[in-house]
């Protein structure tokens, strides 16, 4: 359907005030990317709190700030967006500025049409984080399923564990995810702060949640590594 087709194209978002360049290049990543445009930093905030994103382009100039004042904000990879600043003044602070928090600078290309070599970078950088993003999910599913298997969890108490993991931490969330009450999520997150405390990983859920991805942003060899830890 319309809907799976939208859902699989890679979410974008793009922020600058100029809105024709905007569009020019936001039509140009359509058939492979799901973009949303805004205009200004405080847009670009409500746009991230709704909705994670795999690719962030961001202007170095808006009307009420630098593109790059969000960018320090965001988590880096996989936990958080990749990110692009683009700007059309490059300097060598802003070039620093992006590099520490892991962020490509790139010069903006103006014009009716949008930069061929420019749309190559969105499109493959949108890709790479896809993937890193697709490879940390399994990556959590994992470790969380590592930490059950050795607790010998329940049924529910594993669903509970893998929605933690999923980032669903608060047990009214979790009482409705499980179609049950928050007086036996209590009950399945008592039985994970105690295996995980046990462990030495978290002390609690936001904690638990924590662990699971700080440990996955790793690498692919986290999960043998924490095999070894748990027994």
């Amino acid at each position: 359907t319309d809907r799976q087709t939208d859902r699989q194209r890679h979410p974008v978002l793009l922020i600058d005030d100029d809105v024709a360049l905007a569009r020019t290049y936001a039509d140009g990543l359509g058939a492979e990317c799901r973009v949303e445009h805004v205009t200004s930093i405080a847009e670009a905030r409500r746009a991230l709190d709704r909705e994670s994103r795999e690719l962030v382009i961001a202007d170095a100039r808006l009307p009420d700030g630098s593109g790059l004042d969000l960018v320090e904000r965001l988590a880096p990879p996989p936990l958080g967006p990749d990110v692009i600043v683009w700007t059309a003044v490059c300097t060598a602070a802003g070039s620093v500025r992006a590099a520490v928090c892991g962020a490509t600078y790139l010069g903006k290309i103006g014009g009716t049409e949008p930069d061929l070599a420019t749309l190559v970078v969105f499109r493959e950088r949108a890709r790479r984080a896809a993937a890193l993003r697709a490879g940390t999910e399994e990556l959590k599913r994992a470790l969380a399923a590592e930490i059950a298997e050795r607790s010998r969890f329940t049924p529910k108490q594993r669903q509970v564990l893998d929605l933690i993991a999923q980032g669903v931490t608060s047990r009214e969330e979790l009482a409705l995810a499980m179609g049950t009450s928050t007086s036996a999520i209590d009950g399945h997150r008592d039985v994970i702060l105690d295996a995980f405390g046990r462990f030495g990983c978290a002390r609690s859920i936001t904690q638990v949640h924590a662990w699971i991805c700080d440990h996955a942003a790793f690498d692919a060899q986290t999960h043998r590594r924490v095999s070894t830890v748990l027994r």
